[in-house]
């Protein structure tokens, strides 16, 4: 783990293919741990980057990570919606040709070091809360 006078950004697991849901608690309580290592706790921002440049919609859907199954648990670990963020990049993706959208879970202390992406979404944003909303109904 790192000290917590140490800048803060790193990669907690790329995924190409969809895990079981106990190794997903694994990852966000890894999260969790980086985060509670931090002097100020208030600035970190949990990130799932999915590698795609399709809709958000899609993305989620056949995303290696489940998106709201995240989000849900790190909230249930008191992280803000608002600090809890969406990305997309087409940049990350992976040359072989799979169904399912390889996806990155990453924990920063800056929005000024969020790894590339196109698109941007809060958790707490309305469109993702559509999304997710639909998602659920379906």
């Amino acid at each position: 783990m790192l000290k917590a006078t140490q800048e803060l950004r790193s990669l907690i697991k790329r995924l190409t293919q969809r895990i079981p849901f106990d190794i997903v608690q694994e990852y966000t309580t890894t999260a969790k741990l980086y985060r509670d290592e931090q002097a100020d706790k208030s600035s970190i921002v949990v990130v799932v980057r999915l590698c795609t440049a399709k809709p958000l919609q899609d993305a989620l859907s056949k995303s290696a990570l489940r998106v709201p199954s995240i989000v849900e648990m790190l909230q249930g670990y008191e992280f803000r919606p608002e600090k809890i963020l969406i990305l997309k990049s087409p940049s990350c993706s992976s040359s072989k040709r799979t169904r399912t959208i390889p996806a990155e879970l990453w924990i920063t202390d800056s929005e000024d070091r969020l790894p590339t992406h196109t698109r941007k979404y809060r958790a707490s944003d309305p469109m993702y809360q559509r999304v997710y909303k639909s998602r659920k109904t379906n």
